[in-house]
């Protein structure tokens, strides 16, 4: 018989997602857990106001998706992204084997704490789809849409983000910021979806 490890047991069974526990990554950089949590909360927002068919659209609201599942949160995904970050290349040089958010921007552009800037990101990758709408809803073949299509894909299972504010010359730092989604359906028995969230 396997052995049952209670804690785990107990947060798939009453907490809000499969991701939020007290530690996720049991690291604070490049940001700590609670970070890492709003994270997961605003992607899962998103996607679930897309299962639930209650996301404003060019015309009326997408219609709901059946099959969307929950996201986990990979450490190891961030690592990978962190050190993309760590050359300040401003480049997506992981799209080749992840979809790829990427955002730029000068430091003094945004808000000064990390979790407005990563809420900010966010919003800025799903403004596309705000803007120009979906209009194929089975396919996403406009290229606009190519960082929203990332965080909403409903089978992606797995993501993780990267965060640098310090690339650049001194007083005028630039902020990097990059989320990684990859579809691991094998690896995971049994995601949570959006369909049966209660």
């Amino acid at each position: 018989m396997l052995p049952v490890h209670p804690r785990p047991l107990i947060l798939l069974l009453f907490g809000h997602s499969l991701v939020l526990a007290t530690d996720i990554c049991r690291t604070q950089v490049p940001y700590d857990d609670m970070k890492r949590e709003e994270l997961v909360k605003a992607h899962e927002e998103l996607r679930k106001t897309i299962a639930e068919g209650n996301l404003p659209n060019l015309q009326g609201t997408l219609p709901p998706a059946k099959n969307m599942y929950t996201l986990i949160y990979d450490c190891k995904m961030e690592e990978e992204v962190q050190k993309e970050l760590a050359g300040c290349s401003g480049h997506a040089t992981l799209s080749e084997k992840y979809g790829q958010n990427y955002l730029v921007v000068p430091r003094a552009y945004m808000a000064a704490d990390v979790s407005n800037r990563l809420k900010a990101a966010i919003a800025i990758w799903q403004g596309p789809q705000t803007y120009y709408g979906l209009k194929n809803f089975s396919n996403y073949d406009d290229n606009r849409l190519y960082t929203f299509a990332n965080m909403v894909h409903a089978k992606t299972l797995r993501f993780a983000c990267g965060y640098k504010d310090d690339c650049g010359a001194q007083g005028a730092e630039l902020l990097h910021i990059s989320c990684i989604y990859n579809l691991m359906i094998s690896e995971i028995c049994c995601p949570k979806r959006f369909s049966n969230y209660q």
